[in-house]
Order: structure tokens, then sequence, then C-alpha cells
């Protein structure tokens, strides 16, 4: 079956990656995992730009090295939403994006399936319209490794799975990684 892929990359790194050794992650290789009769054609990677905090300096130097090892691998697309605010920091326009690309993929026919990665229930009335409207299927899978799925992605996709420890560990990228820019190595504290 012909399968796109959304990732939210925020509700992916809260909910399988952050305090793991497995940061350097191949979500072709995860996705193929968890869907291994799926032909996936297209991965769109959502997230943004993390800023520079007192605990952690350098971490916009590691994301923008993983947003470069993202964006040297074919057939994956990273769209870049903004943070705002100060103190309470707030991710602004990737949920939305990535519902728009969703809806907008379907409505062209671009693919058969759907897989949307979150456990954020702000994607529904898109799974919804995908669904209803287009006749495309939706799957949910459920970065949330220690959360269960939200009832109402459970209602509103075709099925859901869970992402399972195995399936990250067992999805790193290689590193170094080339692009036009040069080497592309996995931060040491990755």
């Amino acid at each position: 079956m012909l399968t796109n892929v959304y990732i939210d990359g925020t509700n992916l790194y809260y909910g399988a990656l952050r305090g793991t050794p497995h940061k350097w992650l191949d979500p072709r290789r995860m996705i193929e995992l968890v869907f291994p009769h799926d032909e996936i054609q297209v991965i769109h990677y959502f997230t943004s730009a993390v800023r520079s905090v007192p605990t952690d300096p350098a971490a916009p130097i590691r994301q923008q090295a993983y947003i470069r090892a993202l964006r040297s691998m074919p057939g994956v697309v990273v769209h870049l939403g903004i943070i705002r605010g100060r103190g309470s920091l707030r991710e602004k326009m990737t949920d939305v994006a990535l519902a728009t690309r969703l809806v907008a993929d379907a409505s062209q026919h671009r693919f058969e399936k759907g897989i949307v990665v979150s456990n954020d229930a702000d994607f529904v009335p898109a799974i919804i319209c995908v669904r209803s409207e287009f006749g495309a299927d939706v799957a949910v899978l459920n970065p949330a490794i220690r959360r269960r799925t939200q009832g109402d992605l459970e209602t509103a996709a075709t099925y859901v799975r869970k992402l399972r420890p195995i399936h990250v560990a067992s999805s790193p990228l290689p590193s170094p990684l080339r692009d036009e820019i040069g080497l592309i190595t996995k931060p040491v504290d990755w």
C-alpha cells in the first residue's frame, strides 16, 4: 500500500527518545519495522528549532546536526515551525502544518494510507477529514512508550499501533552521513 508518513517530531522526542541513547533515529527504518508491508513513499518530519537553555546550551547544535542528517535522506522532508515565548516556551505552527499537509496530500491522492506519528488528539479533525472526504486510511503510531493512545485518536484512526523501545533501538541512523555541506556526525552525547 502506498504510504506517506507524518511525524510530530516533538511528540516523538518526548514520547520515545528523551533520556535514551537513541536520538540519532532513522525514521524510515523505524516505520518499516512497525509497518513492514507498506510501501513508504515520503516521510514528512515536523519540528521546531530548539533554543539554547542554561542547562543545555548545545541543544540547538545537536538538533541542527540531526535535521541536516534527516534532510540528507531520500524521501524525507523536514518542516520547521517556530518556538515562541520566554520562560514558558511554546512550539508554534508544527501541528497545523502537519494536519494541513496530511489533508492536502489526501486531497491530491498522493497516498493510499497516511501514518501519523503522534499521540496528540489535535490531529483528530484532520484524520477524520482524510478518512471521510477522501476515503484514505490513516493509521496512528503512538510514540508515547509509557502512555496509552488518546481515546479520540483511537476512534478517528483506521487503526493504531504502539511504538516499542525495540523499534527505536533497532533504528539508528548511520554516522557519519554526507550532504552538500560535508560530513554529518552523530553528536557525541547522543
